[in-house]
């Protein structure tokens, strides 16, 4: 037996492989999806109010990925297994550093996290903390211990022991 296409027939043959083959692609491709971090949190004076407006600025290996201005907190989101730098800058205070790794455990590739925070800001008036100034203000990370992202405990407490000299 011999198959024979016409024109027609074989141009219709062809859409079909393509959106099959799409199809397909498409569900393979949402099945390897990496897992994301999204963060949210807001940046407050020393009073505890929010500051605004807030430039941002995300780097990653150096970088410079994206820059924005915020008048509602920060919201940003992340690939995972990657790092990341986030610089926050408002009129009246110092710059401030957030490193974020999102490497996570491979059990854990295919989740979705979150986290939250609020900052206090240092005000340039304030010189007591000149020295200790262009170090990062936190270390985000996965705790495997808590299961989700937190800050370092172990390089909050350099941080502080840091300030206090």
């Amino acid at each position: 037996m011999v198959l024979v296409l016409h024109p027609y027939k074989f141009s219709q043959l062809k859409k079909h492989i393509l959106f099959l083959f799409l199809i397909f692609s498409s569900t393979f491709f949402s099945q390897t999806t990496k897992s994301f971090l999204e963060i949210n949190g807001k940046a407050l004076n020393n009073k505890g109010k929010q500051v605004n407006p807030l430039q941002i600025k995300v780097f990653e290996n150096g970088f410079e990925l994206y820059k924005l201005e915020s008048k509602n907190g920060i919201k940003l989101t992340f690939e995972d297994n990657r790092y990341y730098t986030v610089t926050l800058k408002a009129k009246g205070f110092h710059p401030s550093t957030l490193v974020i790794d999102t490497s996570v455990p491979k059990k854990k590739e295919k989740e979705n996290f979150k986290f939250e925070f609020e900052y206090q800001l240092t005000e340039e008036s304030d010189t007591s903390k000149l020295e200790t100034a262009e170090l990062p203000a936190a270390i985000i990370k996965y705790n495997k211990i808590k299961k989700g992202f937190s800050i370092s405990d172990k390089y909050n407490t350099f941080r502080k022991e840091a300030n206090e000299k």
